[in-house]
């Protein structure tokens, strides 16, 4: 069920890509974002306090 649902959603993206003309994929640059994200604390562990 996973394999086909696969295949579709490549079929899919391959369609869309063809319908809108083919434009150049090497221009574009999904890795740079405009904007930076706040800084989140991890808090899934808990850092023991030192004792004084």
């Amino acid at each position: 069920m996973v394999a086909r649902a696969a295949v579709l959603l490549a079929w899919a993206w391959d369609e869309a890509y063809r319908q809108v003309g083919k434009p150049p994929i090497s221009l574009s640059r999904s890795y740079k974002y405009p904007f930076m994200p706040d800084f989140v604390k991890p808090d899934y562990y808990v850092v023991p306090e030192e004792k004084k």
